[in-house]
Order: C-alpha cells, then structure tokens, then sequence
C-alpha cells in the first residue's frame, strides 16, 4: 500500500480546507488546518492523525479499512479525487468527487466561544438540479457577532447566514460556510449534487396579463365574448407557448411570463430576448422588468427590477407613472361629443385617447403604471424609431440590439442590483402614443428566449 498521511495537529474545529498536491501519484487532496485559539488558553492535546492511504486494489483507506471509493483507475478512467475532510458532530467526514462521503469517530476539541454551525444534512446528502435555487439555512449560534463568508468550489460567493444559489453546472459542488467571531472561526464544507436537467429556451408560463384599450382590444390572439379572467389567461398562455404575437395594447398593458428554469445570468454576454413583431422604421417599445423567485413560492409576487435601457435617464422619462383609463360604453364623466377614450393621470393630466376598442373582460376602469417614454416619431406619423437598446418589441428579433443583459437591471430608485438568475419577465408598453393611421403604439410579445441555453 502506498501511505498518504495528513498532518492534523487540530485543536480548534471544524477547519479551513485548501488543496494541495501530491506529485507521485498526481492525486489532489485537503490539507486541515485550524484557528488558532488565543494564547491566553491552554492548549489541548492533538488529535491523532488518521492513516490515508491508496490500497493495492486502487482504493482509498482510511486508518486501515478500504473505503470501496477508487483512488486509481485503468489508463483512461477517471477515479474519486478526496476533495475535502470537515469535522462534524464528531467525526472526521472525508468527501470524495463522486459524491461518496466517509465518516470517521473522532474525538474533537473545539475552542470555547467559536461559532457553532449546525446544518441538518438529509438522507443521502444535498442534492439539487442544475438552473434552479439551492437554499441553504443553516443554525449559527454565538455569544458575540459573527461574519458569515460563503464559498462555492473555494470562490466567494455570499456574505448572507442563508445562502441562495444556482448552479450553472451538474457534478458534485462544495458549498463552504465560514463562521468567524471574536474567538476564532468555524468551518463547515457540505458537498451538493448538482443533476443535470433538459429545460426549453423560451418562456413556458404566462402568470398575469392586462391588456390597454386599442384597435385590437379583443384580437391578437382572439378573446370571444364573455370570457373570464382566466378564460383569457389559458387563451394566452397557449399562444406564447405556441410563440405567437400578444398584443399588449396602448400605454400600460402588460404580460407577465416564467421559465422552466432559472435564467441565468451569464457574465460577459447577453441572456435573454424578448420576441415581437418589429420592423425596419417601426418600432413599439416596451418596457422591460425582470424578476427572481426570493421568497421560493414560484409565484412572481417578488420586487421587480427594470432594465434600464436607452432611455432611462432621458429628461422626457417618467417614473412612478400611473394612468387610468374610462370603459367608454359605462363612463359617466365623459364628455358629451368626445371622441376617444377618456383617461387621467397621477401628474394631472387627463384626456381622450383616439383608441376606443376596449377589452371586454375588463370592466369599467383599465389601471396601468411604471415607467413612461416619449416616442416624438410616433403622432401622426406612420414610422417610429426604436430607441438605441433595451426594449421589447423595439428592433428586429434577428438584430442583435433587440439582445438584453440582466446586469442592466436597476431598483426602484435607479441603483444597478446584481442578479445571479431571473425567474419571471414583464413587459409592458412604453409609451402613451398613437400612429395615425396605424393606431396606437401597441408592444406585440411572442414570448421570451434564454440566449445561453
């Protein structure tokens, strides 16, 4: 048997692990190492060094006793490296890169006053898929602050007691949790199986959808009389699974989409494109928001981020607009011989709208709002065009400016927030305008495509 032995003079756990190599057999493995405790402290007798060795058989043992994980393989084949040793509840647990974990009885000593750690581990270890949220809530206990610094595969990752996470890739991954307080640290290393899942690129859920008054108030796709609420939610939810055009009607209508999986957000590219029906001189921005699942009930009930596009910072932008349109056929404050539909503002405006189709599972009032963009091409003429990036329904699907990336996101006072993945997209029209004889600026919607998938 050829001997591997690690060095534990451990007095303070769990431990901080990092790689090292050994050249012989081009085997990597975990040095332990430990906080030191204050010198003030009588130091404790060392732990005894456990024997690792690579058996004749090509396996791993461990203090005498084949641990049935291969160390070497036949020429071509890939065998279990030891990627990490952590202490837990008493014992040493020696976890291997197919996912296999060991664990030794050890008697531990552990500083007084460190954080303790205290995850529970299910049956079979943390398993999860790839693309979807890993959440992670461990019990850290101390007598004084403490710091938390998660890490995944030895990079920072969080700063959160509770991590969220997902993972790009399948295999085995290993989350780190340091726990530092005034007496010293604590850490704990918990491998997770990362399964690989197949997930379609477009969106595959419509969970809301309000359309505006317009000249297809009941068409694109086709709403018969007397449907409900969710009579029309099922009627377009089949049409951008089928990827066909939504019409979103005048200023303020909106969608809101979901995945199958999270979309990631990938560094250094664009993610994601909203499919319309533009074309070359006209274009019917829409406002694009994105949103994560934070709270874990898939539902898109979580904060919306905007994608500050072009026009985000034009002086001619709105925030925090909201407008209420009046059903003609039931407004009792229109005005005898107007022509349009009535509306007001929360800035004091009000009027008549030249659009009067109304959508008929609406009702009296039609309530919209978020952020408003001037299109100065648009009334009265029939050519509108896009803004520079950023939008829905703005440039061509095959023009690569139609491309949007999540780090453009911002919060509701403008600050860019970093989102590791989204979950749900809203779009909604940007702009209050018409187009002559075109009608109103509508965003059309055909789904949405995950560019990285």
């Amino acid at each position: 048997m050829k001997k591997i032995l690690f060095l534990l003079s451990v007095i303070v756990l769990p431990v901080a692990c990092h790689k090292d190599n050994i050249e012989k057999d081009n085997i990597e493995k975990d040095n332990v190492e430990a906080t030191k405790p204050p010198k003030t402290q009588e130091t404790p007798e060392p732990l005894k060094t456990p024997e690792i060795m690579i058996g004749d058989n090509g396996n791993w043992w461990i203090d005498g006793k084949d641990t049935g994980v291969r160390a070497r393989g036949p020429a071509g084949e890939e065998a279990a490296q030891l990627i990490s040793i952590t202490w837990e509840e008493g014992k040493m647990v020696f976890t291997f890169s197919d996912g296999r974990i060991i664990r030794l009885e050890v008697e531990v000593t552990q500083t007084p006053g460190i954080p303790e750690i205290i995850i529970e581990e299910p049956a079979g270890g943390f398993v999860a898929d790839k693309m979807q949220w890993f959440r992670l809530e461990p019990q850290v206990h101390s007598q004084s602050h403490v710091n938390c610094l998660w890490k995944l595969n030895g990079e920072e990752i969080s700063t959160d007691k509770n991590v969220v996470h997902v993972f790009a890739e399948a295999g085995i991954h290993i989350l780190t949790l340091i726990a530092t307080n005034d007496a010293g640290q604590n850490v704990r290393n918990i491998p997770v199986n990362v399964r690989d899942r197949n997930y379609s690129p477009w969106t595959t859920r419509v969970y809301d959808f309000v359309r505006a008054p317009g000249q297809h108030a009941n068409a694109f796709p086709t709403i018969p009389p007397g449907s409900t609420y969710e009579d029309v939610l099922d009627i377009v939810h089949e049409t951008i699974v089928e990827r066909k055009v939504v019409s979103l009607g005048a200023y303020g209508g909106y969608i809101v989409m979901g995945f199958d999986h999270t979309l990631l957000n990938t560094p250094g590219q664009k993610d994601f494109l909203v499919h319309g029906n533009a074309f070359a001189n006209f274009a019917e921005p829409g406002v694009i928001e994105v949103s994560w699942d934070a709270n874990g009930n898939g539902l898109p009930d979580d904060p919306w981020y905007e994608i500050a596009g072009s026009e985000y910072n034009a002086a001619t932008a709105r925030r925090n607009y909201r407008l209420t349109y009046y059903n003609p056929a039931t407004d009792t404050e229109r005005e005898a011989g107007a022509v349009g539909t009535r509306w007001t503002d929360n800035q004091g405006g009000s009027g008549y709208f030249p659009a009067t189709g109304w959508p008929n599972w609406m009702g009296d009032t039609i309530e919209v709002g978020g952020s408003k963009y001037e299109n100065l091409h648009a009334n009265g003429s029939v050519s509108t065009v896009p803004f520079a990036y950023g939008y829905a329904d703005n440039w061509p699907n095959n023009d690569v400016r139609a491309h949007i990336d999540i780090d453009w996101a911002v919060d509701a006072e403008g600050r860019p927030v970093h989102l590791k993945g989204i979950d749900f997209v809203r779009v909604y029209t940007g702009v209050f305008a018409h187009a002559g004889v075109l009608g109103e600026i509508s965003t059309e919607v055909a789904g949405v495509q995950d560019l990285n998938l």
